[in-house]
């Protein structure tokens, strides 16, 4: 049996976010970032769903690598997250 996975709706963007962000407060990194991945496949240019990852990922790697360890993440275009224009996500 092959089960197929279904893309999210635009419609159900800011519905995702909001789990993702329970994730990241559950300790939960990999399940956030995977629901930011679906995402930024409907809407690439969401900052809080390019950030939230970020701010899931164990504070280790930031303390060994940096903004390289974001900029190592294949699904990440870090080139859209402006250090100067930064916001909070709601």
């Amino acid at each position: 049996m092959k089960f197929e996975l279904k893309a999210i709706s635009p419609d159900s963007v800011e519905a995702a976010k909001k789990k993702a962000v329970r994730y990241r407060l559950l300790n939960e990194p990999a399940l956030d970032e995977s629901i930011c991945r679906d995402v930024l496949t409907v809407a690439p240019d969401d900052r809080e769903a390019m950030i939230t990852p970020l701010l899931a990922s164990p504070t280790s790697s930031f303390l060994r690598e940096g903004l390289g360890f974001a900029r190592q993440s294949s699904w990440l275009n870090t080139s859209r997250i402006s250090t100067t224009s930064a916001t909070t996500p709601a």
